[in-house]
């Protein structure tokens, strides 16, 4: 599916509306981010249709990695599935906020999940990515009868099952 195509279905970020009113226009550059938790969110839907041009313009420039386009290509086989906001931004400070999150990727068809408390800042109107701290979550797969880790609402054994 096209990012046209996908505008007109629910927003891969979770919002419960679709993408062309929820994270398109962040990624098109029609709007910004009013708070850390959007700006997580269209990052995730960036993550998910690779648009590595948008994570590096919200990568706060001071924290930027060099390289950080070259790695989000090399990065091409990850496949992003779910998001999880785990609670409300919060901070004691207007222009930093902290998200917890979890999200479903997969690798090679190998599931995993990223679970990392990101900080963000908001500068002259507009908020960025500064860092994050990883938190351990193993990831165990689901049992054949589960819905699958991908989040299609199958069964396990019908969607993603392996061969393990």
């Amino acid at each position: 599916m096209t990012r046209s195509e996908d505008a007109y279905h629910d927003c891969h970020c979770g919002s419960n509306t679709t993408y062309q009113r929820c994270c398109e226009p962040l990624h098109l550059g029609l709007l910004t981010a009013r708070n850390a938790e959007q700006l997580m969110r269209a990052r995730f839907s960036a993550y998910k249709l690779k648009i590595n041009s948008y994570l590096v313009q919200t990568h706060h420039p001071a924290k930027r990695p060099p390289d950080l386009l070259a790695s989000l290509k090399a990065q091409s086989d990850i496949e992003w599935h779910s998001l999880d906001i785990l609670n409300k931004p919060t901070s004691k400070n207007i222009n930093e906020a902290f998200v917890e999150f979890k999200a479903v990727f997969s690798q090679k068809n190998c599931p995993g999940m990223l679970h990392e408390q990101s900080r963000f800042l908001s500068e002259n109107g507009a908020w960025y990515y500064i860092d994050g701290i990883h938190h351990d979550s193993p990831y165990v797969f689901p049992t054949r009868n589960e819905p699958c880790w991908c989040g299609s609402r199958q069964k396990f054994k019908k969607c993603h099952g392996l061969k393990r």
